[in-house]
């Protein structure tokens, strides 16, 4: 670490010195004796690691200064070209047979790659002539053969040019043409792109611009074997000789999706740092072997696929092309633990039917750009990958961001980094706004500089470029000096500075973390609104229903802006959509996005044009737009009418073309305006009073009767919830009239029925799953952990600690007096409960009814244990929120389940999942308060002075693996646990709202107590089983604690205060199983719980 900031120190001394200043300063520290010093300052470090990601921006720094350091020194031995890096491998005796590549069932070593490679070579030099620095055209699918042919071509110092094994036509001879290249090597297997008046367009004299025509050379299996006989000769130092870093190593295409692909130059500079960096970043092995089936033609799989195992020494195994139906076969053929995507891969793995073979692969990594938010949990948790290591780079960049995530911290995040990070690195990058009408970025009018965004909020990225030496960094686009300067923006934040433009707007949040939000040209304006496409398509993602979804802005005729709308792919593949689907379509796209974002039109299709990266073109969807002539018969179009989508028809679009339906725009409020809801009647109107600069809105109660606007008349509302124009027939929602009032004295909400439960509970999930897993980060005080123990009446926390001290584990289930809510009074329930994971009005009781807690297991079977001292981050996310009805009474609730999951340095230590009920509001205050006579026992008022707690160590032994405790829990003991847990749900301590107000008899005892009640009577049992065989009690060491695999449990029916209750414990020793039932004073189960030892 200290050689690293002594690098960093030396390169940016400036920069670091404002990093130290910057800093918050540390403390002053008393003398400390230095046994007690030491665990301090690992604590401290640990926090600040926490706070300010020291440890990642350490590797960051670390990675990019090797990189520093390794090109330096290659360039000045003139070791650039990659043949250099294989033949190292092949010639050392340590790596020359371990395995390089593997493709279809064979493998090849290093040495056994590098004498074919050689063979290669020669081919081309003795049979067509290739020369140094000559260009050759590589228009080939993945194989062994690529690489071959690539690194064939560096090794007598040719550049290949990468071709897209997908073109033909005019997009390939303009790829040939552009890279002026006279030989293109084909693969047989697409010699179909080929056609008689292709290969005749190439043999023209005039093909190159007077310079000959172009050979075109299939490689066939007997092409093959003419190579392999070639002898296997080096060609001298001097014909791969490159003067400095910058000097081109490939041509790569643009994607192509808004005109024809452009030929990005790679450097040497940009293959090697790539490369360099991966090693670090993946912390490859050399024996490790990545899986990638990402076209080598891209520089996802060439670059930061392809040259990261070839620099590490690693293996790489190639897919012939992406299958989602083959995927995991080939990687578990080829014995891979490490996975490479890009775009939507993952998304169409997910689609493929579930298989007990999902997780069966040794696959420690995922790596790759592109996967969107909404499938990143669902991917690790599928398919059992730990690890996914997101990234964002260009063909034609130069710099990237990065992010390895074990966690739920950083999911989604296409980068990230520290406090150290940002400012080192700070310097060389910033976010911009953007005008997306033109597709710049916006100049401040008085400065004439760009603006820099706020932390959070969208921008364009652009990177740092010297002014004098944009070369140096940027090499731009092979031949095309006006493409590449389009690239550069000057006169950014200072008179004569350059910066390239990526066209990406991300986000930089004040946790570090970087987000992509949209492509510049695919975010569109809408309702004088900017709506980013990837944004909308994460949300439509989370629908169960939607497999997945392009979003794309549309032009309509007698509209400004573009309307949103999302060509869809259903689960079920259906093109005719079922009106259920699309009434949840709707109430999700609704419940989680604001009202000019919402995508007004689904284009329903049975499958999505791709390109080779699995990434998604929209250029063709929006030029046909929503014009039913124009999309194609297949295909079904919907369109969003009042609260749901229904069919748009070619009639739908001949009304729009004559201007007879407006879709939703913004109306200028009137000076002020006036709500009404209920019935509408000559009162209401006379009460009022309209005048000139008032808009009277009254609202039936069945439905909208009738709207009157100023100095105008002959407005009316139709079923749909539109307000109709009969003069110039055209239509203006509902809604949008009564959002742009002024002021409001009523609700504007109609007074028809509630959604009901499942509609609720759809919208909930959605919304929650939609923004991701929430994090928190909390030092482990002793303090809290010694006031439970008080708390439950336990004089000792183990029978040999009493006090706990840094690197006391916590007893299982003493989590749960940690992370506690942090909310103001006014921002609470009526009931008392925080409201941050309720389902919408009227759904907000809360009931904690049961879950699971699992305490997961290292390789050597130990649990990974959560100690004093230790800063914890708690990751929840919403997994599930479904409707109920309980059949007795048929009332409607919603059990929403959440998951928490804390982690430690070491890794997942506890995973909490629990179950709350919520049933609907009850009135307050109460409309006919309850009496004793309405309670199922005339318990009466408790006494202001309760029993004693009762003795809560207590075993009775029953029988052979039988156990009871008796206990009882008084108002003191709950409100203290109150207290402790931050938890101020009223029918713990306050009973008028407990009797009155809820109908229980008496307070209520928490489920959480009950839950660590039933983990500690387990736990005794256990130390007690030892003490009687003479084992002694050593639980307070930290490796003798006694901790479960988990317990399942499940709330029945409520326990009061001042109540006798017991918990009886059933273990069946030799399954290592153990059921616990806790029944109250009548002999009613009100717990029940499954633990498993």
């Amino acid at each position: 670490m200290s050689r690293l900031i002594s690098v960093a120190v030396a390169q940016h001394p400036a920069v670091c010195i404002a990093a130290a200043a910057a800093m918050p300063p540390l403390p002053a520290l008393p003398p400390v004796p230095l046994k007690y010093a030491v665990p301090a300052l690992g604590t401290l470090f640990t926090y600040l690691n926490a706070k300010w990601s020291m440890f990642y921006d350490y590797l960051l720094i670390k990675s990019l200064a090797k990189i520093n350091i390794k090109l330096k020194l290659a360039e000045r031995a003139d070791r650039l070209n990659l043949f250099y890096v294989l033949e190292k491998h092949a010639l050392a005796p340590k790596s020359a047979n371990r395995p390089f590549i593997v493709y279809n069932g064979q493998t090849w070593t290093y040495k056994e790659t590098y004498d074919t490679v050689l063979r290669y070579g020669q081919y081309f030099k003795q049979t067509y002539g290739i020369k140094p620095k000559e260009i050759v055209a590589l228009d080939f699918m993945n194989s062994a053969t690529y690489i071959f042919i690539w690194l064939g071509l560096s090794s007598i110092g040719a550049i290949p040019a990468f071709i897209n094994y997908n073109l033909s036509g005019k997009p390939l001879s303009h790829c040939v043409k552009v890279s002026t290249a006279r030989l293109v090597v084909a693969d047989q297997e697409i010699r179909d792109k080929f056609t008689q008046e292709q290969l005749a367009e190439f043999a023209s004299p005039d093909f190159r611009d007077g310079k000959g025509p172009v050979d075109v050379v299939f490689i066939t299996p007997e092409v093959e074997n003419q190579i392999l006989q070639a002898p296997a000769i080096r060609e001298d130092d001097s014909v791969r000789s490159n003067a400095a870093m910058r000097e081109m190593a490939l041509l790569i295409y643009t994607s192509g999706t808004t005109g024809y692909p452009k030929p990005a130059v790679v450097s040497l500079s940009k293959c090697w740092s790539g490369a360099l960096f991966m090693d670090g970043f993946l912390s490859l092995k050399t024996d490790d072997r990545v899986y990638t089936c990402m076209p080598l033609y891209h520089a996802t799989g060439a670059v930061l696929g392809f040259c990261a195992v070839l620099f590490k020494g690693a293996t790489i195994v190639v897919g012939h092309k992406f299958s989602a139906k083959n995927f995991w076969n080939d990687a578990r053929d080829g014995d891979a633990t490490i996975i490479q995507y890009v775009g939507e891969t993952m998304r169409y793995l997910l689609a493929v039917p579930k298989s007990d073979l999902d997780k069966k692969h040794r696959i420690r990594l995922a790596y790759g750009n592109g996967m969107r938010p909404d499938v990143w949990a669902n991917v690790k948790e599928r398919f059992g990958i730990e690890t996914i290591a997101e990234f964002y780079s260009s063909t034609e960049g130069f710099s990237g961001h990065w992010n390895r995530s074990a966690n739920d911290f950083s999911a989604g995040a296409i980068g990230r980094n520290g406090l150290i990070g940002e400012l080192l690195l700070g310097r060389t990058m910033a976010l911009v706004e953007v005008d997306h009408e033109k597709e710049i970025p916006r100049r401040d009018p008085a400065t004439g500089f760009c603006m820099r965004v706020p932390r959070g909020e969208p921008g364009e990225l652009l990177y740092a470029l010297d002014p004098n030496d944009i070369a140096y960094k940027y090499q731009g686009y092979f031949n095309n000096s006006e493409a590449s300067e389009k690239k550069i923006l000057r006169d950014v934040f200072a008179k004569g500075d350059a910066w390239f433009r990526t066209g990406d707007t991300l986000k930089w949040d004040t946790e570090g973390r970087w987000y992509f939000t949209d492509r510049i040209g695919d975010t569109f304006r809408w309702k004088s609104e900017n709506v980013s496409t990837n944004e909308v398509a994460e949300v439509l993602g989370s629908h169960p229903d939607i497999a997945e979804a392009n979003v794309y802005g549309v032009s309509l005729p007698h509209h400004d802006g573009r309307a949103g709308c999302a060509a869809i792919i259903l689960k079920n593949g259906a093109i005719d959509v079922p009106s259920d689907i699309l009434e949840s379509l709707a109430v999700h796209v609704l419940a989680n996005l604001p009202r000019y974002a919402l995508p007004l039109f689904l284009r329903v299709t049975a499958e999505l044009e791709r390109t080779g990266n699995n990434k998604q073109p929209k250029h063709i969807l929006r030029q046909e737009g929503v014009d039913p002539a124009k999309v194609s018969a297949k295909d079904r179009l919907y369109w969003l009418r009042g609260n749901k989508y229904v069919p748009f028809t070619p009639e739908d679009w001949a009304r729009l073309s004559a201007a007879q339906v407006m879709l939703p725009v913004r109306v200028k409020p009137a000076k002020s305006a006036l709500c009404w809801t209920g019935p509408s009647s000559a009162e209401h109107l006379q009460l009022l009073k309209p005048s000139p600069h008032l808009i009277l809105v009254t609202v039936g109660y069945a439905k909208p009767i009738s709207v009157i606007l100023s100095k105008a008349g002959g407005y009316t509302i139709d079923e749909s919830g539109d307000m109709f124009f009969p003069s110039s027939r055209t239509t203006l929602p509902w809604k949008t009239i009564t959002k742009t009032t002024h002021q409001c004295l009523y609700s504007t909400t109609s007074a028809s029925k509630n959604p009901d439960a499942a509609t609720i509970a759809s919208s909930f999930l959605s919304k929650f799953q939609s923004r991701g897993p929430q994090t928190r980060t909390q030092l482990l005080d002793a303090n809290q952990l010694h006031l439970l123990t008080l708390t439950l009446n336990r004089p000792h926390l183990y029978p040999s600690v009493t006090t706990p001290k840094d690197g006391t584990p916590l007893p299982p289930g003493y989590h749960l007096v940690y992370f506690t809510p942090p909310f103001l009074e006014s921002e609470l329930g009526a009931d008392g409960t925080d409201t941050s994971y309720n389902p919408s009005a009227p759904f907000t009781r809360r009931m904690w009814a049961g879950g699971e807690v699992r305490w997961p297991r290292n390789e050597a079977g130990k649990p990974n244990l959560l100690r004093v001292g230790q800063t914890v981050t708690e990751t929840t996310r919403v997994i599930s929120a479904e409707p109920k009805v309980v059949r007795k009474t048929g009332e409607e609730m919603i059990v929403v389940g959440v998951e928490k999951r804390f982690e430690n340095e070491d890794g997942v230590a506890v995973v909490d999942r629990r179950n709350w009920v919520f049933r609907e509001a009850l009135p307050y205050p109460p409309q006919t308060p309850i009496t004793t006579a309405d309670k199922k026992d005339d318990i009466p008022y408790p006494i202001a002075h309760s029993n004693p707690p009762s003795n809560p160590q207590q075993i009775i032994n029953e029988a052979e693996g039988t156990y009871r405790r008796p206990l009882r829990q008084t108002p003191v003991s709950l409100f203290r646990f109150s207290a402790l847990t931050f938890n101020p749900h009223k029918i713990h301590y306050s009973v008028p709202w407990s009797r009155d107000v809820e109908g229980h008899r008496n307070i209520v005892v928490h489920g959480p107590l009950n839950l660590i009640n039933m983990l500690d009577f387990w736990r005794d049992t256990q130390y007690s089983k030892l003490d009687k065989h003479g084992q002694g009690l050593k639980a307070g060491g930290g490796e003798e604690l006694i901790v479960p695999e988990s317990i399942a449990y499940r709330a029945t029916n409520p326990l009061y205060a001042d109540e006798d209750y017991e918990i009886i414990l059933e273990e069946d020793a030799e399954k290592g199983v153990g059921k616990v039932n806790v029944f109250n004073h009548n002999g009613v189960v009100s717990m029940k719980a499954d633990i498993k030892a």
